[in-house]
Parts: structure tokens; sequence; C-alpha cells
């Protein structure tokens, strides 16, 4: 229990921080601080529930429809926008997942069940795999935006 929590925390819930703000935020909508604090708590808190109860990879497509739901609550979007924001988000993530089981673990001469077996290397890797939210979240920090979204003012 204590290293789920380890991996929440230093893992899942910083992840879900950057899926939340970087997608949206390369289409220049913005959020207030404690609403993306407290949605990431929430949504971070259901991931690792859903991959448990789900098998065979459902809990990605369940992830992603309860996250287009969430991104369309929080930033006030039209539906377009809102599936925009999230496909750019979960796209950035599977790049790196794949990216880390495709380059980094064949290099260090493992697979994906000994990366995930401690906490400390299901951490470190999980840092490698959002280094493309990373570096989107980085270029927009520098102006950089794909387009300007239209975001209501409720």
């Amino acid at each position: 229990m204590a290293n789920q929590l380890f991996i929440w925390l230093f893992y899942q819930f910083p992840e879900v921080l950057l899926l939340i703000y970087t997608g949206p935020k390369l289409l220049n909508l913005a959020i207030q601080s404690r609403k993306l604090f407290l949605s990431a708590l929430i949504f971070s808190s259901f991931v690792p529930l859903l991959r448990a109860i789900l098998p065979l990879g459902w809990h990605t497509m369940v992830i992603f429809s309860l996250f287009v739901l969430l991104i369309g609550e929080l930033y006030h979007t039209s539906f377009q926008i809102t599936i925009i924001a999230s496909i750019i988000s979960f796209s950035l993530l599977l790049l790196g997942e794949f990216a880390v089981l495709i380059l980094l673990a064949p290099s260090f001469e493992t697979d994906s069940v000994i990366l995930l077996a401690t906490p400390l290397t299901h951490i470190l890797f999980g840092y490698a795999s959002n280094v493309f939210l990373i570096v989107a979240l980085l270029c927009t920090q520098f102006g950089f935006r794909l387009f300007n979204a239209a975001q209501s003012n409720e």
C-alpha cells in the first residue's frame, strides 16, 4: 500500500497534472490553479482503480472518455475543442510510453514487467514516458500555441 501511495504521489498525480494542463495550454486555454490541482487529485485517484478493474487495455478507453468529460467541464469549450485537447494530451503521453517501451526498455535489457516491479523504476520510467508532455509544456511557456481556441466565460 505504501508503494502504491508513493507511485501515485510522485508519478501518477504529476502525470495527470501534465495531461490536464498541457494539451489545453497548446490550444491557448487557461484554467485556475485550484481547479487544476483538485481535478488532478480526483482524476489521478481513479486511474489506478480503473486499471485494476478493467482488463486488456479497456481501462485506456474508459480513462480517455472520462478525461474528455473532465476537460470539457474544466475548460468550458466546445466538444470539438475538448476532443482536440484530449487527443493532444493523450497522444503526447502515448508517444512517450511507446518510446520508453521501444527504445529504453531494450537498451536496459528489460521489459515492462520489470520496470513496474519496484516503485522507483516505475516512477523513473514514468517520468521518461512523460518527456513529450514536458517538452510541450516548456514550449507553451515560451509562447508556442498550436492555435487559439475559444473558451467560454462561464
